[in-house]
């Protein structure tokens, strides 16, 4: 159902599997018109195996595609093993990273089956509060399971993501003079920076982080004033 109050995007669809079949899949379409017979199609897929999907998180333009949980098919079993957290928002990212690190195999397929109505007063689209650390907790969550089941590299990863997006999160509760969320996250970053090896990191990322922990409200002061000016240079 498409309201006035929102616009659709649609999304490819992913299946889920430890195995890897060749993928056909059947189509149907929602609408009022009486019902049809359900089409059988072929689709061009692309399969990610050995794991690979995992990476694509870290890919720009695909990590909405591969985060979000509900363009996605899945194992019974698979989800089973990885339930939602009770309460949290932004549950995405606690459980696609682990969803897809125990997937050997998905298939993309290549055309839009599954259609997302945007509203401007949903989660995604309205400002940050203090509901939106559960992000953060999400990423800190990944950060110690991959550590535990001993994937260091996958711990990396998402510790690395876990600094971008309190950087980030800073940088918002400053320009909304929320002081006392803006100091719970500039603490979950400086805990994880602290934790991480600074030798795996990239020398672009290793002088941000340096930076934003040494010099924080200095780094605050150029990044809203940048943000400000382009704003300006733009128009």
């Amino acid at each position: 159902v498409v309201t006035s109050a929102g616009s659709i995007f649609s999304w490819p669809l992913k299946v889920f599997g430890r195995s890897a079949p060749v993928i056909k899949f059947f189509t149907l379409t929602l609408t009022m018109e009486p019902p049809r017979p359900i089409t059988f199609c072929e689709y061009s897929t692309t399969l990610y195996t050995d794991y690979k999907a995992f990476y694509e998180i870290y890919n720009p333009s695909n990590y909405t595609n591969m985060v979000v949980c509900w363009n996605k098919l899945y194992p019974r079993d698979l989800v089973a093993a990885f339930p939602f957290p009770h309460g949290r928002i932004h549950e995405d990212e606690y459980f696609s990273p682990r969803i897809l690190a125990n997937s050997k195999n998905v298939v993309f397929i290549e055309y839009p089956l599954y259609f997302y109505v945007q509203r401007p007063n949903s989660i995604m689209n309205r400002p940050l509060t203090k509901k939106s650390l559960d992000k953060l907790t999400s990423l800190a969550e990944n950060v110690t399971y991959f550590k535990e089941i001993n994937q260091p590299e996958k711990s990396i990863r998402e510790n690395i993501r876990l600094l971008d997006y309190s950087i980030s999160f800073c940088i918002t509760f400053r320009t909304q003079t929320e002081t006392e969320l803006e100091n719970q996250v500039r603490a979950i970053f400086f805990n994880a920076y602290r934790s991480l090896n600074k030798k795996v990191l990239s020398v672009r990322k290793r002088i941000k982080y340096t930076f934003f922990y040494r010099f924080y409200p200095l780094f605050l002061w150029q990044e809203i004033h940048l943000k400000k000016l382009k704003r300006i240079l733009k128009h």
